[in-house]
Formats: structure tokens, sequence, C-alpha cells
């Protein structure tokens, strides 16, 4: 995705037409905008599994186990990307905070309700954790949306310049 819309950016900045050039900004913001999700993926998504103990973080170096009186809170469309879920907990090794994410499976993915995996985490982590943060899923919606605003009215001014209206 972010090879072609890059693709696409420098062949409309180079065509004669005016309109495709004024096109070509419109993608490049929104390309922008995407690639702020895109270019962490790899970085912070997690393969994870939940039992009766707690989570299990699955990576490369070997797993992780963190039960769930360390979970802090489980979020949902946060800044650090709005399609994945992010588990903040505590680290007891480091003594400090950190923040996961992972993607629910596309069968059990609902808008703005939880998985049933997500459900089952965030139920024990109350249980546990007396110190479980709820997370606004509304508020970081509208966050989400606030920041990506600028962005979505950088592309319509650069669309309106191209003449495009109608694309």
């Amino acid at each position: 995705m972010l090879v072609g819309s890059g693709l696409a950016i420098v062949v409309f900045k180079n065509s004669d037409d005016p309109a495709l050039s004024e096109f070509a900004n419109a993608v490049g913001i929104a390309f922008i905008w995407i690639s702020i999700f895109l270019i962490q993926m790899p970085f912070r998504v997690k393969k994870i599994m939940v039992d009766e103990d707690g989570l299990t973080i699955l990576s490369r170096s070997g797993q992780e186990s963190i039960p769930f009186d360390n979970i802090c809170s489980v979020s949902k469309f946060d800044l650090s990307n709005p399609w994945f879920m992010t588990i903040k907990y505590i680290d007891k090794t480091k003594n400090k905070t950190r923040k996961i994410s992972y993607l629910p499976h596309q069968k059990h993915q609902r808008f703005m309700k939880q998985d049933e995996m997500t459900e089952y985490l965030v139920t024990q982590s109350r249980k546990y954790n007396p110190n479980y943060e709820d997370v606004s899923v509304i508020k970081n919606m509208i966050i989400v949306f606030l920041a990506g605003l600028p962005f979505f009215i950088g592309m319509l001014y650069f669309m309106c310049q191209s003449g495009l209206q109608n694309f």
C-alpha cells in the first residue's frame, strides 16, 4: 500500500497536468496519515495468547507472561493505531509501564465492541487488578478523528484545487 501510494504520487507529480499534480498533493497527505500507523505496525503488533493465568506474548525471542494483575488497561482506537487493541501493563522485571498492540482475529472484530478474547482479558484484569483503568472508546475515537481532521481538510483543499471534486 505504501509503495503503491508513493509510486502514484511520483507519477502524478511528474505529469504535465496541474490537476494531477494537485491530486498528487492530496494523495500525499493521505499517504502521510496512513503511514503514521502502518510504519509502526511491525514494531508494535504482537502475537498473544490469553489463558486462565494471564496473557502470554509470543515473539521471536521467546515468550513473556503477564499476569492479569499487571494489566493496567486495554483500549481500542488510540493513537498508537486505531485498528488494534492496545494493552498497557506493568513490566515487573524492568519496573516500568509498557504497551503492546495486537490485532483481533477478523471473524471476531466488531466496530465499537471488543472481540471475545479482549472482553475476557478486560474482565479478568478488572477482577485481579484493583487499579485497572477503564478506557473510553468514544473518547479515543474522537481523539483519532480530531488528529486526522487537519489531514482530511488538507486532502479536500488539494482535491478542490485539482478540479477533481467529482472524483
